[in-house]
């Protein structure tokens, strides 16, 4: 959590905007949470543990963390979410479409055939996003 800390506080600093500890109890929170959450549910999450602390500055903290590398912002398929960005510990995503839990995994014999892919079409992949849709088990 240190480094992802110290890139939060650069983006501030570079910004010349203060170092509040509502700001850093939405980065501690968002870090801790155990799932992609909306601007939203990180306000709710915020909000139990700091009542305090507005929506408004969940909203543009949530910018400023996206914003210094500390979170990645994804739409998969309900709206957009945030998920810590964990260095380039890259991973898929399968959603399901009737209660929306998302579950990520990592799959090598996957990954291997993607890069295939584009190999075979002398494409150069920089980077991808995989997200499968179906209905989870505690749905069906």
């Amino acid at each position: 959590m240190r480094k992802e800390k110290t890139a939060f506080y650069t983006l501030l600093d570079a910004k010349k905007l203060n170092r509040t500890w509502q700001r850093d109890a939405v980065l501690d929170v968002f870090l801790k949470a155990d799932r992609h959450v909306s601007a939203g549910q990180l306000t709710s999450l915020v909000q139990k543990k700091y009542p305090s602390v507005g929506s408004a500055t969940v909203y543009r903290t949530i910018q400023l963390i996206k914003e210094s590398g500390v979170a990645c912002e994804m739409d998969l398929g309900e709206g957009k979410k945030y998920e810590p960005q964990r260095g380039s510990e890259h991973h898929d995503h399968l959603v399901c479409e009737n209660c929306a839990t998302t579950i990520e995994f990592y799959d090598r014999s996957l990954e291997d055939c993607k890069a295939k892919i584009a190999k075979n079409h002398g494409f150069s992949m920089t980077s991808h996003k995989l997200v499968l849709y179906g209905v989870c088990k505690s749905c069906q």
